[in-house]
């Protein structure tokens, strides 16, 4: 409805030219570290033109992260696996990053490149970011201090400490690395793998165009003996252009399944990069946060996105657009269709359904919202569309919508609601267009 076709990414071209890490010396049995190996294979491939560094069938252990380079596809052929170190101090020195929406130097990704072009990680086999040790530190600090990791930063932010002086990667700081990503890279394919026991968010690029994310799976659960989990998001598309992500399946997410960013807060103004034209489509996500999302980070403004073809059971949110006062900036352009929600908590969530402590006093704008062929088939809270007085929800279009729910739900503040075909399913019939009461015409 408001989304229109961009010109979708292709797979970055290799040569004809691959080294195999068991030749290089790399041995499959679970112990030894592979990763000055796949350095030396990262700089032999890149330095030679390009190319794959093939990891074939066999239990791996890497002592710490893999760092790209230009032009290499790491492709880990069915059978391979590849286990990180959860050891703290191997992934230093410090790398620039952006937790949450806000720059800063941290820990470095388990997988990591900054600054390049075609880059690849693609196969069938598994990626375990053997994320427990990383899950108990932040569990460390929340008993320590009562609070979340990442205060700090956002103090920082506040007093205007340059980025390059906000440098954490203590575990006092217990700000965990992701387990991918690509900064400012053009041009990349995350294809085939599957991740499981993510640090943080798992895949997460961040100021990047053209980027491919097509059939990888991902399997974090909640609670792994005393360990537990938290913000394990599969895919973060963070201030990105031109992106594809398509038939992603996720047995078990401890947040968002796919939700698209830009920046956070006063950083995220600053910076002022979008996220532009995503096309998300042909997926299916159980045991998550929210099914598809946007926001809440949203100061570099979002424009463009579809998410079609979707499915998701089990998950706290359905469909979640987040405006959260103090991010600002523009959400626009966004449609969903035909995604069909299983149980939930909250069926569908538009505009400001929820209190955020905003570092500043930018609200966003949220306008051009398409829902059509949309079906909740079981939700505690039904379908919220709500506004503010001077910021209202502007051109929400409603098409073959069914949303069951215990709570039927709110439209409050919502300027130019087009309805065609919206039932919500409770105990009692419901009037949609009495909802709120604030429906401006």
């Amino acid at each position: 409805m408001f989304f229109k076709p961009f010109t979708l990414p292709k797979e970055p071209a290799f040569q004809d030219y691959s080294v195999n890490i068991l030749e290089m010396g790399a041995l499959a049995d679970g112990k030894n570290d592979i990763k000055p190996v796949i350095d030396m294979a990262m700089q032999k491939v890149s330095e030679s033109g390009g190319g794959h560094i093939l990891v074939p069938a066999g239990e791996y252990y890497c002592d710490g992260p893999i760092h790209f380079r230009s032009n290499v596809d790491l492709h880990l052929e069915k059978g391979a696996i590849i286990r990180f170190s959860n050891e703290y101090k191997k992934y230093l020195p410090v790398v620039f990053t952006r937790i949450e929406g806000i720059r800063c130097y941290n820990y470095s990704p388990l997988i990591y490149g900054i600054d390049l072009e075609n880059v690849a990680v693609t196969g069938e086999g598994i990626l375990d970011g053997n994320a427990f040790a990383w899950w108990d530190m932040m569990h460390a600090y929340m008993d320590k201090t009562g609070g979340v990791p990442g205060k700090e930063l956002g103090e920082m932010v506040k007093k205007g400490v340059p980025v390059e002086e906000r440098v954490f990667g203590t575990p006092e700081d217990a700000l965990r690395p992701y387990f991918l990503q690509f900064v400012r890279c053009k041009n990349v394919w995350i294809e085939g793998v599957r991740f499981i026991h993510s640090p943080f968010w798992t895949v997460a690029p961040v100021f990047c165009e053209n980027v491919i994310v097509r059939g990888i799976s991902h399997k974090t659960e909640k609670r792994i003996g005393k360990h537990i989990s938290n913000n394990t998001d599969t895919v973060n598309m963070d201030s990105c252009k031109n992106c594809l992500i398509e038939d992603v399946v996720v047995e078990s997410s401890c947040d968002d399944n796919i939700c698209v960013k830009s920046g956070r807060d006063q950083d995220g103004l600053e910076t002022n990069v979008p996220t532009k034209n995503v096309l998300v489509q042909n997926c299916h996500f159980t045991n998550g946060g929210g099914v598809v999302v946007v926001g809440s980070e949203t100061s570099g403004g979002i424009q463009n996105v579809c998410f079609r073809n979707i499915t998701g059971i089990d998950c706290i949110r359905g469909i979640d657009v987040k405006g959260a006062i103090g991010r600002g900036n523009v959400i626009e352009d966004i449609d969903f269709e035909n995604i069909t929600i299983g149980r939930c908590r909250a069926g569908i969530l538009v505009g400001f359904n929820r209190s955020h402590n905003g570092e500043t006093d930018e609200i966003p704008i949220i306008r051009n919202i398409s829902l059509e062929n949309v079906s909740v088939e079981q939700s505690n809270v039904g379908a919220k569309f709500v506004g503010l007085p001077d910021f209202p929800v502007r051109n929400l279009h409603i098409k073959n919508v069914r949303v069951a729910g215990k709570d039927v739900g709110k439209i409050e503040y919502v300027e130019g609601l087009a309805i065609d075909n919206f039932h919500l399913e409770t105990s009692e019939p419901v009037d949609v267009t009495l909802l709120g009461g604030h429906v401006i015409e």
